[in-house]
């Protein structure tokens, strides 16, 4: 299946994403910043996610951004560069969209992507207050048959939940726990300039 578009809402929290970053102190989009764009638009799937796990907006955006506290930056250089792992969750959420033979990419397709980036640092943060794949799911998963069709298709449901780390290059101060020394430097332009292709 080709996927030719992403989904308006989704198109919005890419575009947010990188004013995000900035608001962090940061000088890349990492997956941190697409969380923090998911936050501010009020993305209503990952609003019902955290419901489900006794969550809130506001509390996640408190744990984004205690994060970042301590992190030194050289001063941003705009356009932002995507992490690779802000690039990497973006080509799993066309994965899901495949999976769930989506038209377009959705936001819920873009949240199970930083899930499955499980080196990703919104993956940790999601992680932490007891957010998985099938908790995004809820209702496409609600039965054990449904989560085998969803499976059949490729979908691993199953991501190890871990503590991971995110930054384009190791910089300045000691970082705090959720940031151990990154191991992924790359960046990347902007992954909605190649999005119209097949995934």
């Amino acid at each position: 299946m080709s996927c030719e578009s992403i989904a308006p809402e989704a198109e919005e929290v890419l575009e947010r994403a990188a004013p995000e970053a900035l608001s962090l102190g940061l000088d890349y989009v990492g997956t941190e910043a697409v969380l923090l764009a998911m936050i501010r638009v009020g993305t209503p799937e990952l609003a019902d996610t955290l419901r489900r796990v006794g969550s809130s907006f506001t509390q996640l955006e408190a744990a984004i951004r205690q994060s970042t506290v301590g992190c030194s930056f050289p001063p941003p250089v705009e356009p932002l560069a995507f992490a690779s792992r802000a690039t990497r969750a973006v080509e799993y959420a066309g994965q899901c969209a495949r999976t769930f033979r989506h038209s377009q990419i959705s936001n819920q397709d873009l949240l199970v992507g930083l899930l499955i980036e499980s080196e990703g640092l919104a993956h940790s943060l999601l992680a932490d207050i007891g957010v998985d794949i099938p908790t995004v799911l809820a209702d496409e998963v609600s039965s054990p048959g449904a989560r085998r069709q969803v499976e059949s298709r490729g979908l691993d449901l199953s991501v190890p939940v871990g503590c991971a780390s995110e930054s384009s290059k190791t910089r300045g101060s000691t970082p705090p726990s959720h940031r151990a020394a990154p191991t992924d430097s790359a960046t990347h332009a902007d992954p909605r300039a190649w999005l119209g292709a097949e995934i």
